[in-house]
């Protein structure tokens, strides 16, 4: 899949390569729109991709990514992780580990990042769950979603300050 900025300035895109002799390795890689200039190479290994958003101004990346299955795992064995980074150092990008996601997106200033995952809001070892609002450039939590089984759909209003939220609920 290819991902293009809201301002058209910055594409993404997931690249996977083999030489025969070893298993596909992924790649998410950042260009510049305009020139065509390479910005970021991100390795991921044997991981998926599952996402992408670019921050409004183009200067940080969010991406999603997933541990690919393996014979006998199952899918608590997934390691699941947004990590966010800002395309002038991409060496120093952050990681947000989470048990599941439903979506995540950039506020209107870049500042935050939203993610709302579609799972149970507890606390499980160092993972983030349940989803909430998240400074982009340290990772750190600010604001946690209400507990609820699955965040199935949600919105950010233009000017970062209001979010919507589709949920099943509890019995």
């Amino acid at each position: 899949a290819l991902w293009i900025s809201n301002d058209g300035t910055r594409l993404a895109m997931q690249v996977a390569k083999s030489d025969g002799e070893v298993p596909w390795q992924r790649f998410v890689k950042f260009w510049d729109a305009q020139t065509g200039q390479e910005l970021a190479v991100i390795p991921l290994g044997r991981q998926q991709l599952s996402g992408v958003t670019i921050s409004p101004d183009g200067l940080r990346i969010a991406f999603a990514t997933s541990a690919l299955a393996t014979e006998g795992s199952t899918a608590d064995a997934f390691g699941v992780a947004i990590k966010i980074l800002n395309v002038a150092s991409p060496e120093d990008a952050v990681t947000i580990p989470l048990s599941g996601f439903a979506s995540f997106r950039f506020s209107s200033d870049g500042a935050r990042l939203f993610v709302s995952e579609n799972t149970n809001a507890l606390q499980t070892g160092d993972k983030v769950t349940g989803g909430g609002v998240f400074d982009s450039a340290s990772g750190k939590k600010l604001i946690s979603l209400p507990d609820t089984e699955r965040w199935i759909a949600s919105g950010i209003s233009p000017d970062g300050n209001w979010l919507a939220l589709v949920s099943t609920i509890r019995p």
